[in-house]
Order: structure tokens, then C-alpha cells, then sequence
């Protein structure tokens, strides 16, 4: 299937779930779901990346976590219809689409998906603490080192096709501090950047230059 969690659900657990299943392309910069907003529908990506990002009163948004083909997007809208965050296409691919309920009446017949669920929604409370400690603690250019190798991670590329807007909102600084950041990781040869992308020259050297919560992922 190509997506973490139905790849481990054993066969007829995935075929009750598999007839709701809609394979859509998702593009950079679509909105999934809007914060506050109704919404039904719930991704599970086989590639790409999608922001899940908080609003602040005055609209400014921060990154919270990140979901690819590891994940699913938004597991607030499992419990009340409502998205608790602003999803957003952060790297194209593909996903599949799912209504709220019929992923709701398939965990419910299945033990192992009400599990799978339990365990991701977990690790993404987790995740948002853990970011939100970094945050607050951690110098915003070994934060903007951890989220660089953590991506290449989560896409299995070096290259990553993301604006340097949407990279300032996930380390969460200012569009001129983050391109003061990556141009001198750029002069120090350990990325290359280009319009809407930076390729990762020397991944290691990245990841010893982070903080310590690289050691977590």
C-alpha cells in the first residue's frame, strides 16, 4: 500500500478498510484541512510530506509535526469531525483518502487498527512535545539542522523540494533568519540551495551539528 500503517495491518483487517480507500495526488501548498474547520476526510500519504501547523489568534502558524507515508493527517478529526490543526502540502505526492467515519467503523471491527491509531496518535502528542521543548531551548540553527536531516528521513531523499517559506514555518523563525541560516550552510558546503529546493551535500556533518533531540528520531 506504501503507507506505514496500512502496510502493517494484517490482510483482512486491511479489507475492511480497503473498499473506503481513494488514491488522490496531493500538490504543494494544498490545504488539506483548515484549523477549527468541519472537516471528514483523513490522509494516509504513500509519498510526499504534509505540514500540520497551529494558527495563532492573529493567523501567523508554526509547524507542530509532519506526517508522510509514516503517518496520517489529522487523527483530531478521528474524535470530533473538527481539524485541530491547518494541514498543508509541504512536498507533492500521493495519499490516500479516507471519510472520518468509514476509518472509525474499520477500527472498530479491528482490533489491530484501533491499536495502530492508539500508537500514532501517541507518538505524534509525543512529537509536538518534544518540538515544543526544542523550540523553546535548542539555537534556531541546530533546530533548522535536526529538521533538515529529520525530512531527508522521513522522504528517503536528499533532495528536498520545499520553499524556504514553508522550511522557516516548520523551524519556526523569521523567512530573513532562515535564509541567513541556510545560506551559511550553503558557504560551509554542506547543503546547495536552489529556488523551492535544498539538497543535502553532507548529511552526517548535519546531524552532528544538531541538537540533541536528533538522537530521538
Amino acid at each position: 500500500m506504501g503507507n506505514a500503517i496500512l502496510d502493517q495491518l494484517p490482510e483482512p483487517d486491511l479489507a475492511l478498510l480497503q473498499p473506503y480507500l481513494k488514491l488522490r495526488a496531493i500538490s504543494r501548498d494544498d490545504v488539506l484541512c483548515e484549523q477549527g474547520q468541519s472537516c471528514n476526510l483523513v490522509y494516509l500519504p504513500i509519498s510526499g510530506l504534509v505540514s500540520c501547523l497551529g494558527a495563532s489568534v492573529e493567523g501567523q502558524l508554526i509547524e507542530l509535526y509532519s506526517a508522510g507515508r509514516d503517518g496520517l493527517i489529522d487523527v483530531g478529526i478521528l474524535l470530533n469531525r473538527t481539524a485541530c490543526l491547518t494541514t498543508r502540502v509541504m512536498v507533492a505526492g500521493e495519499a490516500y483518502e479516507v471519510s472520518a467515519e468509514n476509518l472509525w467503523s474499520a477500527a472498530q471491527r479491528s482490533p489491530s487498527l484501533a491499536l495502530m491509531l492508539m500508537q500514532y496518535t501517541a507518538a505524534v502528542l509525543h512529537q509536538m512535545v518534544r518540538g515544543s521543548v526544542c523550540g523553546h531551548f535548542h539555537p534556531a540553527p541546530e533546530r533548522l539542522n535536526l529538521w533538515l536531516v529529520a525530512t531527508h528521513l522521513k522522504l528517503a531523499a536528499a533532495v528536498i523540494p520545499c520553499t524556504q517559506d514553508s522550511i522557516a514555518q516548520a523551524v519556526g523563525v523569521r523567512r530573513q533568519t532562515l535564509n541567513s541560516m541556510i545560506n551559511a550552510l550553503q558557504r560551509s558546503g554542506l547543503v546547495q540551495v536552489r529556488p523551492g529546493q535544498v539538497t543535502l551535500i553532507e548529511i552526517e556533518k548535519l546531524r552532528r551539528r544538531s541538537c540533541r533531540c536528533i538522537e530521538r528520531i
